[in-house]
């Protein structure tokens, strides 16, 4: 399992969550599912399930948690998985 911050459960596949990421090239965060890859730009979009796409982004690394209460996103956060 990943050890990342999730904020729902995918609308698409309905048996993954959704993730925060952030792109490795960019600096970007986002949000995807960590089971059929599908993509949104921010929680709110997951969440509502606007504006979804699929690989729009490059190679990602799970957001921590300081950069997401830097981005405000953390009040979207269901699940704390870390050690």
């Amino acid at each position: 399992m990943n050890k990342g911050f999730f904020v729902g459960e995918c609308p698409f596949c309905k048996q993954g969550m959704q993730e925060i990421l952030r792109e490795k090239s960019t600096g970007k965060y986002f949000v995807e599912c960590d089971e059929c890859m599908v993509e949104w730009e921010n929680p709110a979009k997951a969440l509502t399930n606007v504006d979804a796409s699929r690989f729009k982004y490059g190679e990602s690394v799970d957001a921590t948690i300081d950069e997401i209460r830097a981005l405000k996103w953390d009040s979207y956060v269901i699940s704390l998985q870390h050690d």
